[in-house]
């Protein structure tokens, strides 16, 4: 749970809700993460969730922001000066593997977003 704060800038606020909204992410998976869910961790009611992101879609592109960061940061521990193409994309495979297995939830945030009902756009972008 996060401590109430009446008064924080725009910006604070949004990131204290995509920050809780990756913990219980992480803690419930994509299937199980609701708004309401949200709510209790924050202690906060519905209706701020929702003065900042329209749907939990919304919310979890940007999520899955971070969670694109974590991969990124996969693929550049494997990128090597790599000769043989064929090396370099197996590094990239393994690496990829690697997050899958380590990052399952994430992965499974991923998959979600690509239902053809998915809309949201993260801010970020």
């Amino acid at each position: 749970m996060i401590a109430k704060h009446k008064h924080l800038p725009k910006a604070t606020r949004e990131q204290h809700i995509v920050d809780a909204a990756d913990r219980v992410l992480l803690n419930v998976g994509v299937h199980d993460f609701t708004i309401d869910k949200m709510v209790t961790y924050l202690d906060v009611a519905k209706g701020t969730i929702y003065k900042y992101y329209k749907s939990k879609d919304d919310v979890l592109a940007e999520v899955s922001v971070k969670a694109l960061h974590v991969l990124l940061k996969y693929f550049t521990q494997a990128e090597v000066k790599e000769q043989d193409p064929l090396m370099a994309l197996r590094k990239m495979i393994m690496a990829f593997n690697r997050f899958y297995l380590e990052h399952l939830v994430y992965f499974e945030l991923f998959i979600y977003m690509e239902r053809p009902d998915f809309k949201a756009i993260s801010k970020a972008i």
